[in-house]
C-alpha cells in the first residue's frame, strides 16, 4: 500500500515543484575550494596594523618599486579624463543628429520611416514568428498546453499514467474487500489516510489544470467553454481519482467515525468524487 500510496503523492510533489522550483544557485564543490586554497600566494599578506595611519617609508628596494606603482596607479584611476577621451565616448552632437534627421527626410518616405522603426520591426518580427510556429517546419518548437501539462502531471521523460490509474485502481479495490477478508482490520487503519489522499490529489490537481497557463508559442491553442484544457491523459487521472473515491465513500461511509474521519470529510469526499453534498 505504501508504494501505490507513494506513487500518487507523487501527482502533488510534481505539480508543487513546478510552482516552487527549487533556486539554481550554483554552489562551489569543496574540492573546487581546497584547490582554491592551495594556490599559491602572489601577493604579501594583508596588514594587520592600523591602516588609517599614515604609513611608514618605504625600506628597500622592492618596497619602493611597490609604492612608486602603488602611486602611479592611484593617479590614473583619480585622475579626471581629458577632454579628447570624453568626446570619443559622447555621443553625436546635436548638429550631426540635425544633419542626420534631415538626410532622413530627405531619402525615406514617412512610410518608410515609420516600417523602419522599432515597434514596426518588432511586429513583423512576430508576425513572421508566428506563421514560422504555424507551419508544420515549427511544429518541433511548439510547447503544447497538452504536452507541457502532461510532463507536469504523469512525469517526464515516460508518462506514468498507466502505473498511475493501476495504483489507484488497486488501493481502492484492496481498501474495499478488506470489508469482507480482513478479519484482523489490518488495511482499516489506513483508509482515513487514503481517503485524504484522493482528496487533496483530485484536488490539486484539478485546480492545477483550470490555472495552467498557456505557452506563448502554442499557436493553435483554443479553450472554448474550457474545452481546450481537458487532456485526455490527464482526465483519465482524475475519473480515476474520483471512481476511487465514490467507491471508499460507498463503502465505508457508514464507519467514518470509526475510522477517524469527520462528518465535513466525508461531505468533502463526496463532493470532490462527484457525489453531491
Amino acid at each position: 500500500m505504501n508504494t501505490c500510496t507513494a506513487v500518487i503523492q507523487g501527482i502533488n510533489n510534481r505539480i508543487a515543484g513546478y510552482q516552487n522550483p527549487p533556486s539554481t544557485a550554483p554552489q562551489q564543490s569543496i574540492q573546487q575550494q581546497n584547490q582554491v586554497q592551495s594556490l599559491p600566494r602572489l601577493s604579501a599578506p594583508l596588514r594587520q596594523d592600523q591602516i588609517t595611519l599614515n604609513p611608514l617609508p618605504p625600506s628597500t628596494s622592492r618596497e619602493r618599486i611597490q609604492s612608486e606603482i602603488g602611486t602611479v596607479a592611484k593617479s590614473l584611476g583619480q585622475s579626471p579624463a581629458s577632454p579628447s577621451a570624453k568626446s570619443s565616448l559622447s555621443p553625436l552632437s546635436p548638429r550631426a543628429k540635425q544633419y542626420l534627421g534631415t538626410a532622413r527626410n530627405k531619402l525615406l518616405t514617412q512610410g518608410q520611416q515609420e516600417a523602419m522603426s522599432p515597434a514596426s520591426l518588432r511586429s513583423q518580427f512576430n508576425d513572421y514568428l508566428m506563421q514560422f510556429l504555424r507551419s508544420p517546419v515549427g511544429r518541433p518548437f511548439r510547447q503544447t498546453f497538452q504536452r507541457r501539462l502532461c510532463a507536469v502531471v504523469l512525469g517526464t521523460p515516460y508518462s506514468e499514467l498507466n502505473v498511475i490509474v493501476d495504483a489507484i485502481d488497486s488501493l481502492t479495490s484492496l481498501a474495499v474487500a478488506s470489508l469482507k477478508e480482513d478479519n484482523f482490520g489490518k488495511v482499516q487503519k489506513d483508509i482515513a489516510g487514503l481517503i485524504r489522499t484522493l482528496v487533496n490529489t483530485t484536488t490539486c490537481l484539478d485546480s492545477f489544470v483550470n490555472g495552467f497557463a498557456v505557452h506563448w508559442s502554442d499557436v493553435n491553442f483554443q479553450d472554448m467553454n474550457g474545452q481546450g484544457r481537458r487532456v485526455e491523459d490527464v482526465e483519465r487521472t482524475l475519473n480515476s481519482l474520483r471512481t476511487g473515491l465514490r467507491k471508499l465513500v460507498g463503502a465505508f461511509g457508514d464507519y467514518a467515525v470509526e475510522l477517524g474521519l469527520g462528518p465535513a470529510e466525508m461531505r468533502i469526499a463526496g463532493e470532490v468524487a462527484g457525489l453531491g453534498s
